[in-house]
């Protein structure tokens, strides 16, 4: 059974290498989506999102590199998603000068 101690240093080690990974690709992937949406607010929400949801499976963690792929791909389909969630928003808008305004 493992002690207390060793839990609470591979904690701060995870800890470590995913605050380290956030650093390295956080702005990398916050650029990549805002070539989708042109919208700066709004990529750094969804690269803050898809950054979350990594935070939550950080011990299963393999490598920075396996992960590079995992997050261009996420982030294209949130892009997808959003830009989906906008042109329903203006489909289905009763206010026609929200519709010339995006």
């Amino acid at each position: 059974m493992p002690t207390k101690i060793s839990e609470d240093l591979l904690t701060d080690e995870v800890d470590k290498r995913f605050k380290e990974f956030y650093i390295r690709y956080f702005l990398k992937i916050k650029k990549f989506i805002d070539i989708y949406l042109n919208d700066v607010s709004m990529s750094e929400n969804i690269a803050q999102d898809i950054f979350i949801m990594i935070y939550g499976d950080r011990y299963r963690l393999v490598t920075d590199e396996s992960l590079l792929p995992y997050l261009y791909v996420a982030a294209k389909n949130k892009c997808m998603n959003e830009l989906r969630r906008r042109k329903t928003m203006i489909r289905y808008s009763e206010d026609a000068e929200y519709r010339f305004r995006t």
